[in-house]
């Protein structure tokens, strides 16, 4: 591993810490419902799947770009009006713009609809 490589990982494994608390395996086990193991894993720096991002967003008020890249606002507000967490709403845009990128690179990727907008094939 690179020294740049290593460097974001602690890096990445630092902001995880503060997120959740801890950087006890047993207590983000217990908190997010996940294995022990699993908390391990990600306190050694492997990235949470789809789904535990999903619980950190209901469960913090940390932002999961700041979370996963180090950029951005560290934290979110919750929404007076709908009482919905930017997180989540953060969350939707990032697998959206994944999803789309994923598709945009195969080799003529139909188009798509996103959020009841068409969007256009890229080439």
């Amino acid at each position: 591993m690179s020294n740049t490589t290593s460097t974001n990982v602690k890096k990445y494994i630092e902001r995880l810490t503060e997120t959740l608390q801890s950087a006890e395996p047993a207590e983000i086990s217990r908190r997010l419902g996940i294995s022990y193991q699993a908390a391990k894993n990600y306190l050694e720096g492997r990235l949470p799947s789809a789904e535990v991002l999903t619980l950190i967003a209901e469960q913090t008020d940390y932002s999961l770009n700041w979370l996963l890249t180090g950029k951005g606002a560290k934290k979110t507000a919750v929404e007076k009006d709908t009482g919905e967490s930017p997180a989540m709403r953060e969350l939707e845009l990032v697998v959206r713009r994944m999803v789309r990128e994923e598709l945009t690179r195969k080799k003529g990727a139909p188009a798509f609809s996103i959020g009841g907008k068409k969007e256009k094939k890229r080439a």
